[in-house]
């Protein structure tokens, strides 16, 4: 007959019932506080294109939310096996949004590196989806983007067109590893969290 497991003592349990529920109410405050700074966070243009995924504006770097574009040095393989630039063409095209106009960004949270994570707006068009949808970045964040990232990988756009490396796994290489692997998951978190106090 298999041993019955000692039962825990009512005071530890309650004392584990206690910390794990100071311990939502303390994330749920964040995410309160994430929720209202996200709400009065805005950011406008002009901006320049650091890469395919960050915007400059007047010394301050600004993330956008919810996707991952190659690296700027980052090549991409073609369906003939040639090498195409994708990180500077991912670059490229955030450059050419950006001077057709000025977008209106908004801050949804801040990663742990400072900058504000934000979608943008140009003309009533998310740039965050319209990068995605064009195959030149990947959803990573909010669940908002998979469609446009499904449609893109249906019509072989952008990096769905042949072969990449995804972004996070060029950086890993490059010896970004645990702290990058930190910095993916506290971008992750606070997106998710950004997402649902919207």
């Amino acid at each position: 007959m298999p041993k019955r497991r000692p039962a825990m003592p009512r005071k530890d349990l309650a004392r584990d019932l206690a910390m794990t529920a100071a311990f939502l109410g303390l994330l749920a405050l964040a995410a309160a506080r994430w929720g209202d700074e996200a709400a009065d966070a805005a950011f406008h243009g002009p901006f320049l294109a650091v890469d395919g995924d960050t915007l400059a504006d007047a010394g301050q770097r600004l993330r956008l939310a919810g996707i991952d574009a190659p690296e700027i040095g980052q090549s991409c393989e073609r369906p003939d096996g040639g090498a195409w630039p994708c990180g500077r063409a991912a670059r490229a095209r955030l450059s050419a949004l950006l001077a057709e106009a000025a977008p209106e960004c908004r801050g949804l949270a801040v990663d742990r590196y400072g900058r504000p994570l934000v979608t943008c707006v140009i003309r009533g068009d998310s740039l965050n989806a319209r990068l995605v949808r064009e195959g030149l970045a990947l959803a990573t964040g909010s669940p908002s983007y998979h469609a446009q990232q499904a449609a893109a990988k249906a019509e072989r756009r952008g990096l769905w067109g042949g072969r990449f490396e995804m972004p996070h796994e060029v950086r890993r290489r490059a010896g970004q590893t645990e702290d990058e692997a930190a910095g993916r998951l506290w971008q992750w978190l606070t997106e998710r969290i950004a997402w649902i106090w919207r």
